[in-house]
């Protein structure tokens, strides 16, 4: 067991001298789990970590965008990431990356990488300062009172948060109503239990894109019909903004999340989310409140999520699994 900056690490096995592809192994921790099914967002976080290790000495070290297909759910235990690169030119380098379990396929993803470092030549337009988008949680983290943790994830001792009070007194009315274009919004500060020296890095993101909570909770009872669902994702397409870690004014363990949850047909959601740096971790008695705070914060990340619904019961088949990994942990 340990915090997702060394769970989530994966080792080279192989390198092939003909198209350039490298294999690595990872372990997904039952700790890492969703009950009985390892988080997508741990899954992605593992993927991406072979990938930067694979830019790392390259001319583009900095992912810019990621597109993962969830093609079966990712049990706990041993899996390998193959990363192959498809090209690199002058500005972009391509690649593609599979996880594989059992010889499974489990997942695929598409990445571009770039170098966020390299100054550019051409102009890009800006908008003057008054229409420029603003830190969408209007309230500071030292000042944001903690929320309970989600119980169900097995990982919720890893993690803290302060969900936005703002959201969360509008969504109520707005699922009585019934449909609206908007769909239902959450966001939340949240910040991983990390060592105070341990940098942020990109292959973080995708957790905290995949910790939105769901908010179809707060739909009718007789519409969701009195059973525990379980939202897995189908897809989730992220564009990074920004190189990680942050500069040193922000905090390094800490991001904002905003998102709004639409729901399409037959249980499938879309995710529209924003991921912002933040002043200060959470609930930091020490920490200066800047009246103009939300002006200088930086936007990470955005992505999309396709996720589906599914009755918690279904994950029981993996049970067996989990078990045996815990039976074998007690005996190291």
């Amino acid at each position: 067991m340990a915090p997702l900056s060394e769970a989530n690490k994966v080792f080279c096995l192989t390198h092939s001298s003909e198209d350039g592809s490298k294999v690595y192994e990872g372990f997904a921790d039952p700790e890492w789990a969703f009950k009985f099914v390892t988080y997508g967002g741990f899954s992605l976080s593992a993927i991406l970590d072979g990938a930067l290790q694979f830019q790392s000495e390259a001319a583009h070290p900095d992912p810019i965008h990621l597109s993962s297909q969830f093609l079966q759910a990712v049990a706990p235990g041993v899996f390998i990431v193959r990363i192959r690169p498809i090209q690199a030119e002058k500005h972009f380098a391509n690649l593609t990356a599979e996880l594989w379990q059992k010889e499974n396929l489990k997942i695929t993803c598409q990445l571009i990488f770039t170098n966020f470092g390299a100054s550019s030549k051409s102009p890009t337009p800006t908008l003057p300062e008054a229409q420029s988008t603003v830190h969408p949680l209007p309230t500071h983290p030292s000042q944001a009172p903690i929320s309970d943790r989600l119980s169900v994830p097995n990982f919720y001792k890893r993690y803290s948060w302060a969900t936005e009070s703002s959201t969360a007194e509008r969504n109520p009315s707005m699922a009585k109503e019934g449909r609206t274009p908007e769909g239902m919004a959450w966001g939340a500060w949240i910040e991983l239990h990390e060592k105070p020296d341990v940098p942020m890095s990109a292959s973080w993101i995708p957790f905290f894109i995949d910790m939105t909570e769901t908010t179809r909770e707060l739909l009718p009872k007789d519409v969701m019909g009195g059973v525990r669902w379980w939202p897995p994702s189908t897809s989730i397409v992220i564009e990074f903004k920004c190189r990680l870690p942050l500069p040193s004014q922000y905090a390094p363990h800490t991001l904002g999340v905003f998102t709004w949850e639409r729901h399409l047909k037959d249980g499938l959601w879309n995710n529209s989310s924003e991921i912002w740096s933040a002043p200060s971790a959470l609930a930091d008695s020490n920490a200066e409140v800047d009246e103009q705070w939300r002006e200088k914060m930086a936007c990470v990340a955005v992505a999309t999520q396709v996720v589906s619904t599914e009755r918690v019961n279904v994950q029981t088949q993996y049970e067996d699994q989990v078990h045996s990994i815990h039976v074998e942990q007690a005996k190291l």
